[in-house]
């Protein structure tokens, strides 16, 4: 799952870790770990390949593993460790203004944090395109509640849990 800051990942990455048959994983938390800010630097390659190692354990442990974070579809497939198994993206978004207004808006927001960077990302978002067997679902969410929020990611979610899971 992915969005800008304030697009509701980590609301949505809560409500889906509590869902039965989700592993879900804030992308914050992991980011903050060594593979993501080793030596002083970024080193985003490294870092997805960290968790498409991860990934790829909650599933062979019978879970479905949904990691939230900010990236476009391109940075995540590049560093795909196997080939056949297919990525579903879910990515948050919403009009310019709203974008903008969240972040403003959120508590505990840094001054001078880059908010057109920020609606730059969010635009690529909503135009990114993947191919089969991958798939990319944008939800704009401009106008939505949290509540609404949280229920299309649920059933994002749930269209992906085995056919005898109750996602709940």
């Amino acid at each position: 799952m992915t969005g800008v800051p304030a697009s509701g990942k980590s609301l949505v990455c809560a409500a889906l870790a509590a869902a039965s048959g989700v592993l879900a994983l804030d992308g914050d938390t992991l980011a903050s770990g060594a593979h993501a800010v080793a030596d002083g630097r970024r080193d985003y390659l490294a870092f997805w390949a960290y968790l498409w190692q991860l990934g790829l354990e909650i599933q062979d442990n019978g879970l479905i593993p949904v990691l939230c974070g900010v990236a476009l579809p391109e940075q995540v497939l590049t560093t795909r460790m196997e080939a056949s198994v297919p990525v579903h993206f879910l990515a948050l978004t919403a009009d310019e203004a709203t974008i903008r207004a969240r972040i403003i808006g959120r508590p505990g927001s840094r001054k001078g944090i880059d908010v057109d960077r920020h609606v730059a990302l969010n635009e690529e978002l909503r135009q990114s395109r993947v191919g089969a067997p991958d798939t990319l679902t944008v939800l704009d969410t401009t106008s939505w509640d949290r509540e609404a929020t949280v229920a299309a990611a649920q059933e994002w979610c749930a269209a992906f849990a085995a056919p005898d899971a109750a996602l709940q």
